[in-house]
């Protein structure tokens, strides 16, 4: 799954070992703390969460965080460094955010989506049970009923 714009809203927790990222109320916890992230470091850890594993270059981070073409090294370095300190913990490895030399950065660290995020963008493309909806599932479910019957 990649990150675009229009996706960066799909889903509204992770899990990522011992943290839980709310992607709505853009917050992050360790256990029930909640931890201070910058809205730029924010994002940056949202486009790792939507592209786990995935090499991705400094020129694709300055295109899709920054929003710019060209993006001083210090301050991608500088970003990488802070949420790298954020996501620092005794129970993950070093490596959570892994340096690929002359080609980029990786998110290794398996991230679970809190499956309620299911129900969120199922509700996106089903229409929105109302009273006549809701009839017409049962008469639907009722017809199908008569015809198991009828055919056993």
């Amino acid at each position: 799954m990649f990150y675009e714009e229009s996706n960066k809203n799909q889903f509204k927790r992770a899990f990522l070992g011992p943290f839980t990222l709310d992607n709505r109320s853009q917050t992050l916890k360790l256990g029930n703390a909640l931890i201070k992230v910058e809205p730029l470091i924010f994002e940056l850890l949202v486009y790792f969460v939507l592209n786990p594993g995935r090499v991705i270059s400094r020129d694709e981070l300055g295109e899709k965080i920054w929003q710019q073409e060209f993006v001083d090294n210090n301050s991608i370095n500088r970003a990488i460094s802070e949420l790298r300190r954020i996501l620092s913990h005794e129970s993950l490895p070093e490596n959570v955010i892994k340096t690929h030399y002359r080609k980029g950065y990786s998110f290794n660290l398996d991230v679970r989506f809190d499956p309620l995020n299911l129900f969120s963008a199922m509700s996106l493309e089903i229409p929105h049970l109302n009273r006549q909806n809701i009839q017409l599932f049962f008469l639907a479910s009722l017809l199908i009923i008569l015809q198991l019957v009828i055919i056993f």
